[in-house]
């Protein structure tokens, strides 16, 4: 268990009684004891402005292939962070967007132990650099900010420049452009990938459907879900994505936050077609999948407190669909 503390003052911890019954009809029991943990704020004296909230200690150290690619083309680089500290929770590596060139970001895997009262691990980064004109690609690599409770003071780690050279030709990648009424309209990265995978979540969530009918079919009498029956708890994915969205509104990150409510809106969606109360919320859940389509794709930007709205938007309507309420 990990807990994450976000307000000051002691932190009273306490373990329920633990019981059980032996083969012998003995009652038997565990009796865990309380601890006090005392919540200290951190100081204002040389925070800088990179600074979002992490505490430990931390590395930085970009991946990539250093083989020259063309205007256009995508150059991926791995960006691991390792250390001690608030892993579960960490924010994205700051790497700067230059002229010419377009950084993209998705989550990467995380690998962490408990290690007496610390988290110790790592958590990786799939960063994309996309340069638009040739030349020789000089990025200044990607950092971290965090508090460092072991000097007392706060530190920034950095990773190794990223440098690349990008030649003149036509990437088998690069985006078309579209024509349109009032001229020609480049079709982002972001938004083709969007169309995608609108197009991909409609495609499985037909399958879906014809599947499950089949099954009812070939199994006459089959029990459906009424009222006590067994209901869809959140798996392992809508908590991930929750925990993400909870982790990108405490430091800001808008797009993080996108990127997570777009993932448990599509979960909640394939669960809405196959629970008999998901109907009702469907239409609710489409209008607020689009609204976050149209954030997270450039169709709209997030207002103020839109974040926390989606938050308990989603988590309304997840409970409403797995009939919790």
């Amino acid at each position: 268990m990990v807990l994450v503390r976000t307000e000051l003052g002691d932190l009273k911890v306490e373990v329920a009684r633990e019981g059980w019954t032996s083969f012998g009809g003995r009652t038997q029991g565990l009796q865990f004891p309380a601890h006090t943990i005392a919540v200290e704020r951190l100081p204002d004296a040389g925070r800088p402005d990179s600074f979002h909230g992490d505490v430990g200690a931390f590395t930085v150290t970009a991946e990539y292939e250093k083989d020259a690619i063309v205007a256009f083309d995508e150059k991926p680089v791995k960006v691991t962070v390792k250390g001690t500290g608030n892993l579960l929770t960490l924010s994205k590596p700051q790497g700067p967007e230059q002229d010419g060139i377009k950084v993209l970001f998705e989550e990467g895997k995380e690998k962490f132990r408990i290690t007496g009262n610390r988290v110790q691990g790592e958590r990786a980064f799939a960063f994309t650099l996309v340069p638009e004109q040739p030349g020789t690609v000089k990025h200044p690599g990607f950092s971290i900010s965090f508090y460092n409770p072991a000097s007392g003071r706060f530190e920034t780690a950095r990773s190794d420049p990223v440098s690349f050279e990008v030649k003149e030709g036509s990437s088998p990648r690069r985006r078309a452009v579209k024509e349109a009424a009032g001229g020609d309209l480049p079709l982002s990265l972001p938004l083709i990938g969007g169309i995608a995978f609108g197009v991909g979540a409609l495609i499985a969530l037909g399958i879906t459907m014809v599947r499950l009918r089949g099954k009812s079919r070939k199994t006459p009498g089959a029990p459906s879900h009424a009222a006590g029956s067994p209901r869809t708890a959140p798996g392992t994915a809508a908590l991930k994505n929750e925990r993400e969205m909870l982790a990108a509104m405490r430091r800001d990150d808008r797009a993080a936050f996108l990127k997570a409510a777009q993932g448990m809106a599509d979960d909640l969606a394939l669960l809405a077609g196959v629970m008999p109360q998901g109907g009702e919320a469907r239409t609710a859940l489409n209008d607020l999948r689009a609204r976050i389509y149209a954030c997270r794709y450039g169709a709209g930007a997030l207002g103020e407190g839109e974040m926390e709205s989606i938050y308990a938007r989603l988590e309304a309507l997840g409970a409403a669909i797995r009939g919790e309420r």
